[in-house]
């Protein structure tokens, strides 16, 4: 029954991250920032396989400010949408439950509050359903930033050895820890039930052995925009509702 739960669940979010990727535009149509370029993804896939030079991906990209300020707003309205709903529970309001994390990877001087990870509490004193939204900012409990994880593990195919070396003393983030979210996304990942249920989504196949930059490289855009959309993408296995002891 549980295992008959959970692929429900799965299917349904995939469902909702790759079949309606009209829905998501209204988190990324925010207001360009003054005398920038837009961020604004182009919202469409690819099955063709991008040039080296455009499938390695920009290693300040994680640290730019401006980039992770948008993450940041579109958490945000995440978080909004998310808010909105009650909880499923047993149906009574949801209230902030937002905690402070410590994220690696990402720019400096943002302040305190752009590290909190957002998050829900059903008002139920004995439901204390806590519901933390997906996110663009983190990928679960990784202590790197989500898109760090994603960029590294991407470089991994294509990147020279010179090249994997100066990223990773860029960014911080030793050979073990590559390694680690190598193995994450060939296993964890991609025998995970969210992915069981997108793989099917895509034709042709994306090559497992290739993840994340075979998934990467079947959205179209420049780089920032190829990375929102799989960022956004991920929203499911990035979130949830967890049971809490009653208070």
């Amino acid at each position: 029954m549980a295992a008959a739960c959970l692929t429900w669940a799965a299917e349904a979010a995939v469902a909702a991250a790759v079949s309606s990727f009209t829905s998501q535009q209204r988190l990324y149509f925010l207001p360009d920032p003054q005398g920038q370029r837009s961020l604004r993804p182009v919202l469409a896939m690819s099955v063709e396989r991008s040039s080296e030079e455009e499938s390695l991906l920009y290693p300040t990209l994680v640290q730019d400010a401006r980039f992770y300020a948008f993450e940041l707003e579109a958490d945000r309205s995440l978080l909004a949408e998310a808010r909105e709903k009650p909880c499923v529970i047993c149906g009574d309001r949801l209230h902030s439950g937002h905690f402070h994390r410590k994220p690696r990877g990402g720019p400096a001087g943002m302040g305190e509050d752009a590290d909190l990870r957002y998050s829900l509490c059903c008002a139920g004193r004995e439901c204390r359903t806590r519901y933390t939204p997906a996110s663009l900012r983190f990928l679960g409990r990784k202590v790197y930033l989500g898109a760090t994880v994603v960029l590294v593990a991407a470089m991994r195919h294509g990147a020279s050895p010179a090249r994997m070396r100066t990223l990773r003393e860029h960014l911080g983030v030793s050979r073990r820890t590559v390694e680690r979210w190598r193995k994450w996304w060939a296993t964890a990942f991609a025998e995970g039930p969210f992915w069981k249920a997108a793989a099917a989504k895509f034709l042709p196949a994306v090559e497992v052995a290739r993840l994340p930059a075979s998934l990467l490289e079947r959205f179209l855009g420049n780089e920032e925009e190829r990375l929102i959309l799989l960022l956004r993408f991920l929203g499911p296995v990035t979130g949830g509702a967890a049971r809490v002891h009653a208070r």
